[in-house]
């Protein structure tokens, strides 16, 4: 009920502004009362419609400005005559987009709900239509979001300067959300880095800033793919506060944990393990929610579709296995000649690729089980696979020192790199599909472009194998685990390492990021999965 009042009341703006001979401001807006002692009985109908000019006292005042309206601009004007015009919406109003002749509230490309006026028939026609221009409508709203346009304002950050790390250049924000960007369940802490006059700059600009947000499908669901803040002219990326906080440890496999996989949504967390079991668990609780049976020996693999109805699993005993989510019953079996070691889906979630001990590389078609094609990828065998995010290349990493990238649709090889350190044991595209990572048995990890093969960073500091890896949602942060028993995370872009996760007690075979970015999950030969969250 608190909520529901908080969501229909009148939104506060609390604007604290110095002037010292600055003796004037106007403020163009449906304002209704400025505090100060002052009121303003004929404010305009409507916004823009005029300025209203207010005499201030010099001195230092702080302003707040009660209004249900869409934004207010503030306009100061100096002593000199300059002027400084700051538009600033944090109302408590859905953005609005039109196409095709219909306005569609933002909310109702991702959470469309009943209108009291429409009738079911009324309100699964609408549903129909805004899937239909689902793509549309996010193109448009990220078009006018890259506009800066203030009615598509998703809220304002404030600047943390108490705690500017002057080392690593990360300027702490707070970031408080409009109510209809709440339901994303964004984090509140977050940060951009910015060099120190940098941040000197955007300080003195200002403590609180303007928060854009795009707009992206994540598998069959709206998700944010970056989040920026407007300063000095300019946007700055948001990070997200790294996953660093061990949450919660999974215990039920009684022999090493192989690998991890979350469902789209986040809420389910998949293991399977070398005691031939695959475990779902519950993420938000921990608790084990179900164990599948079924493979006669451990499971290497598990993977999940993006619509999340279905779990892949690849194993010793030779087959990969599909499993109905909704009845935790095997709905097919496949087979390989040999281990299978890695299944992963195309983003789309209409092909399985599976690569094999046996040096094979076989590409399935889930719906109808039809071997679509088998792929002679490593003699010595197939250790790693990862689709392109465009699902036209599936690269492959095996004993050889070698990652090789096939095209798809004909199973040609398109491209070789060369990874200069015994066998490759993991490979990821980043969410752009313009980098490919890869973890080796020399105990390093190296960054290419895709496109070139050039080799951007050489990054060291594990102990011993790397043996998986996993891009972060918005592709700034790679996480890699390894026979050392770490965890590390690194920036993409600097290739500095910005933490080390060492609570595992043995190798660390597979790390996950949940589609939102928020959460990390890994597998060790200690027998556990755990899950990692902001701090």
């Amino acid at each position: 009920m608190k909520q529901r009042l908080l969501s229909y009341s009148i939104i506060l703006i609390s604007i604290l502004i110095f002037f010292i001979n600055f003796p004037l401001i106007a403020a163009e807006s449906t304002t209704k009362v400025l505090k100060d002692n002052t009121k303003i009985n004929n404010y305009p109908p409507e916004p823009n419609s005029s300025s209203l000019l207010v005499k201030i006292p010099i001195g230092d005042h702080q302003l707040e400005v009660k209004d249900q309206g869409k934004y207010i601009t503030l306009k100061v004007i100096f002593a000199d005559g300059r002027e400084v015009i700051r538009k600033i919406t944090l109302v408590n109003t859905i953005p609005i987009l039109s196409i095709e002749g219909k306005k569609v509230k933002v909310t109702d490309i991702f959470n469309p709900t009943k209108d009291s006026f429409e009738t079911e028939a009324e309100f699964k026609n609408r549903q129909q239509f805004l899937l239909e221009r689902q793509s549309q409508l996010l193109n448009l709203f990220n078009q006018l979001v890259q506009e800066h346009d203030p009615h598509y304002q998703a809220g304002i950050a404030y600047l943390d300067k108490a705690n500017y790390n002057l080392k690593n250049n990360t300027f702490p924000l707070y970031i408080e959300w409009q109510s209809w960007v709440e339901r994303l369940e964004l984090p509140v802490q977050a940060s951009i880095t910015a060099t120190r006059d940098e941040a000197r700059r955007l300080w003195d600009e200002g403590s609180r800033k303007p928060v854009y947000i795009n707009l992206a499908m994540v598998g069959e669901q709206v998700r944010t793919n970056q989040q920026v803040l407007i300063g000095l002219e300019q946007e700055w990326l948001i990070r997200n506060p790294l996953p660093t906080n061990l949450l919660s440890t999974l215990r039920g496999h009684k022999k090493t944990v192989y690998s991890v996989d979350f469902s789209p949504d986040g809420k389910i967390l998949a293991s399977g393990s070398r005691d031939n079991t695959i475990k779902l668990w519950d993420v938000k609780t921990g608790q084990e929610l179900s164990t599948l049976t079924g493979h006669g020996n451990s499971v290497f693999s598990v993977a999940i579709n993006p619509q999340g109805n279905i779990l892949a699993s690849g194993s010793k005993d030779r087959t990969i296995k599909l499993w109905d989510l909704q009845t935790n019953q095997v709905i097919r079996t496949w087979r390989h000649k040999d281990a299978v070691r890695s299944v992963v889906f195309s983003h789309d979630g209409s092909i399985l690729a599976s690569g094999s001990y046996d040096g094979t590389i076989k590409l399935w078609e889930v719906k109808s089980g039809r071997l679509l094609n088998t792929i002679d990828a490593h003699k010595d065998g197939v250790l790693t696979i990862a689709f392109t995010p465009d699902d036209q290349i599936i690269a492959s990493g095996g004993r050889e020192d070698l990652i090789k990238l096939w095209e798809v649709s004909t199973g040609k090889l398109k491209q070789t790199i060369r990874a200069d350190g015994d066998r490759v044991w993991t490979i990821a595209f980043n969410p752009d599909g313009f980098l490919l990572a890869a973890g080796s048995g020399d105990n390093s990890l190296k960054i290419w472009e895709t496109k070139t093969g050039h080799e951007l960073h050489n990054l060291q500091g594990h102990g011993y194998w790397v043996l998986s890896l996993a891009f972060s949602q918005d592709g700034r942060v790679l996480a890699s685990g390894s026979s050392d028993s770490t965890i590390r995370l690194w920036e993409v872009h600097s290739g500095n390492q910005l933490d080390i996760l060492q609570q595992h007690g043995n190798s660390v075979f597979s790390v996950t990021f949940s589609q939102d970015g928020r959460l990390l999950a890994s597998a060790s030969k200690d027998e556990t999965v755990k899950i990692w969250g902001a701090k």
